[in-house]
């Protein structure tokens, strides 16, 4: 937990918000149907997860979390910015358009 003063509360909110617009860029990215747009909010996911690591390492700089804690939370984000990356690659060979045709049902 961290403590109770004002530079805590700020840094865990900066942290909060970029940590909540990986989930949300890669939604809206998928979102758009178009494939550069995806991409584009996945390059934004990924800008935000770094920036995540940022807030992180500042409040390990501020004795705020352990080394340990600081270790584990910069390796998860190190997988996900892996994930981000292996599926902005796998890009290039996908379809142009994620949206699917209208029109009668098989049956």
């Amino acid at each position: 937990m961290l403590p109770n003063d004002r530079a805590a509360s700020v840094i865990a909110s900066q942290l909060i918000r970029a940590a909540g617009s990986v989930p949300a860029n890669i939604a809206e990215g998928y979102g758009r149907f178009s494939q550069a747009a995806y991409r584009s909010h996945l390059s934004v996911a990924r800008g935000s997860l770094f920036e995540a690591e940022s807030w992180i390492d500042l409040l390990a700089r501020r004795g705020y979390i352990s080394p340990d804690t600081e270790t584990q939370l910069i390796e998860e984000c190190a997988e996900i910015g892996k994930m981000l990356t292996v599926r902005m690659k796998s890009l290039g060979d996908a379809p142009k358009s994620y949206a699917r045709k209208a029109g009668p049902a098989n049956g």
